[in-house]
């Protein structure tokens, strides 16, 4: 049962960030841009 629970927590972390993770790239390319006029 414990072996279980872990394994679907795990699958879901990993389905949450591969979900998000596309949206972490584009956040993060926008968020640099953005540091790089502030700071040039």
């Amino acid at each position: 049962m414990k072996i279980i629970k872990k394994l679907y927590r795990n699958m879901f972390i990993y389905c949450y960030f591969q979900r998000n993770y596309k949206n972490f790239k584009k956040n993060k390319l926008r968020s640099t841009k953005i540091f790089n006029l502030k700071f040039k």
